[in-house]
């Protein structure tokens, strides 16, 4: 709500080792590069650079999860939020104005 973010990568970002993350907020005019803090990588540093890392640490989300009887995620309800949001990109898109997600 407070600007923009990009997520890319060369392959798909499941398969690829390397997401770059760009930001802007929506007084700034370029996207410049960000930094992904450290607390928000699961996988280990040793195989950051192995193509799965990703996939990697989704299971190792879930393991811990089940490990201490959390809520594992993604969720039935987060893939119908992540639905409703591709839904508000495609009309976005198409119409060339801002969509609402309430």
């Amino acid at each position: 709500t407070e600007g923009t973010l990009v997520a890319s990568a060369l392959s798909l970002p499941q398969l690829s080792s390397t997401i770059e993350l760009m930001g802007a907020k929506d007084s700034e005019e370029a996207l410049h590069p960000l930094e992904i803090p450290r607390r928000l990588r699961w996988g280990s540093p040793e195989l950051a650079d192995v193509e799965p890392f990703n996939t990697g640490q989704m299971f190792r989300r879930f393991a811990e999860s089940i490990n201490q009887g959390t809520t594992a995620h993604p969720n039935f309800d987060d893939a119908v939020a992540n639905h409703r949001l591709l839904t508000a990109i495609e009309r976005s898109s198409a119409t060339g104005r801002r969509i609402s997600l309430d």
